[in-house]
């Protein structure tokens, strides 16, 4: 596990930074703590650049997103650290820092060994408590935008198409019913849900919301639309999933963006997974910021086979996206996070 924390003046109280701290558990339980050296970088000033960066990127412009000098300091500086002390199998907990948010850490870490991400120790151990996740029953809710790209539309369908295909008896409502009650009814009958719809975020409202059906009408096809009162009957914010009675263990987002998370105080998140997990979710897996559905969806789709398979849901993640850095820059490789249990 890799967790950041501020550092005091003890006279007046002032933050002089932040400090990182390495801890091993072996497959023996023997705990290990290393204090980690720092690189002078602004990690708040650098957050905030990337993230501006990645959510307004296209493939059609040139260049990575991700090509920043401070970037590139930070993940050369995590990937040595990790080196000193971590076995290639091992798996990598980030436990980030609000001052860190926008960092996307995994991009970093995922080509040298599994990574997820967790809101702090207690949600760590409280997920660890619980049993591997069960895979038995799949859900899959389809939803296009009204006037959808075509190809956007198919590649849609076609990954729910294959979803559906890894399990007998999956539940699949019709696309246009795709709405609140069939999402509810997905989280209460399925081990594994998989969301094929689009995202909304709104980072000074800090909201983050799925678009689903309405009244049996497909969501607004644009963002302006989609952040509109007429586009609020589409979306399900994570403040409507706070209220499930209960939830799928893992969820699967192909939605823009589902898997970010606002910080908030005493390291709470604020967030589809923060919000799910309350309900019974351990693990979700969706893209942290606005991605590219053709590009996307089989990253996505390659990891649920995994997964379903009875592979460990990060190994099956970091797998899925090194096979797709044939093929594409880092910032669609590894657009998917992987919040809570990676088991």
């Amino acid at each position: 596990m890799v967790e950041w924390f501020c550092v005091r003046h003890q006279d007046d109280r002032r933050d002089s930074g932040l400090c990182s701290v390495l801890t091993r558990i072996d497959a023996a339980g023997r705990v290990t703590t290393y204090f980690l050296p720092q690189e002078q970088i602004d990690y708040a000033r650098l957050g905030a650049r990337l993230r501006k960066r990645l959510f307004d990127w296209s493939p059609r412009r040139r260049g990575d997103p991700l090509d920043q000098p401070e970037w590139r300091r930070a993940e050369e500086w995590i990937v040595n650290v990790l080196r000193t002390c971590a076995e290639p199998d091992d798996h990598v907990v980030v436990l980030a820092h609000a001052a860190m948010a926008g960092l996307p850490w995994h991009t970093a870490i995922g080509p040298h060994w599994s990574v997820s991400y967790a809101s702090g120790w207690t949600a760590l151990h409280s997920l660890l408590r619980q049993p591997v996740p069960p895979r038995e029953r799949i859900g899959v809710l389809t939803v296009p935008r009204s006037g959808e790209q075509p190809e956007v539309a198919a590649a849609l369908r076609a990954s729910a198409g294959r979803a559906a295909a890894l399990r007998a008896g999956a539940v699949v409502p019709q696309e246009g019913a795709c709405d609140t009650a069939a999402f509810e009814e997905v989280m209460r009958r399925c081990d594994v849900a998989v969301l094929l719809c689009h995202g909304f975020v709104n980072h000074v409202e800090r909201e983050v919301a799925l678009m689903l059906a309405h009244r049996g009408n497909a969501p607004l096809a644009d963002s302006v639309a989609a952040g509109s009162s007429l586009g609020n009957a589409h979306r399900l914010s994570w403040r409507d999933c706070a209220l499930l009675p209960h939830a799928s263990r893992t969820v699967f987002s192909a939605a823009c963006s589902s898997g970010v998370s606002h910080h908030a105080g005493l390291g709470d998140r604020l967030g589809i997974f923060g919000a799910l997990r309350h309900a019974g979710t351990s693990a979700v897996v969706a893209p942290g910021w606005d991605v590219v559905a053709s590009a996307t969806l089989p990253v996505l789709d390659a990891t649920l086979a995994r997964f379903m398979e009875g592979q460990s849901l990060g190994r099956a993640l970091r797998q899925a996206s090194l096979d797709a850095t044939e093929g594409l820059p880092t910032w669609l490789a590894w657009s998917l996070t992987l919040e809570g249990d990676w088991r």
